[in-house]
């Protein structure tokens, strides 16, 4: 089962944000039937991957880093900008990886509360 999802998500802290533009997460489950608490057949995601590629771009702005001091800030906040792409690279997996993992529990909690033949598409 593949899940294809069209997010804009900002990451905000104080006042600091990640903001990437036209990001796209795939999540490939494996699913079990399994008996359920009432009798009938439930699907239960057994693995689940995920992966992500940010299309356009990100943005990053950081508010007093390095204490105000924009002589500091300044390069950093060009440079994360301006690299974009690797910057992404190093944090976005844990990230992406935990948000999508709050999902699966989601949707497998969905599972066992509703038999798969009401869940199955005819």
């Amino acid at each position: 089962m593949i899940f294809d999802t069209h997010l804009d998500p900002s990451l905000t802290y104080k006042e600091n944000y990640i903001h990437p533009r036209d990001i796209v997460i795939k999540t490939l489950s494996e699913l079990a039937v399994v008996p359920g608490a009432d009798g009938k057949d439930h699907w239960h995601i057994t693995n689940w991957k995920d992966q992500y590629q940010v299309k356009t771009g990100a943005h990053f702005s950081f508010d007093n880093l390095f204490n105000g001091n924009k002589v500091l800030a300044d390069p950093v906040d060009l440079f994360v900008n301006d690299n974009w792409r690797d910057v992404m690279k190093e944090i976005a997996p844990p990230v992406v990886h935990a948000i999508v993992s709050e999902v699966v529990e989601a949707v497998d909690a969905l599972y066992k509360a509703v038999p798969a033949d009401e869940l199955a598409v005819a």
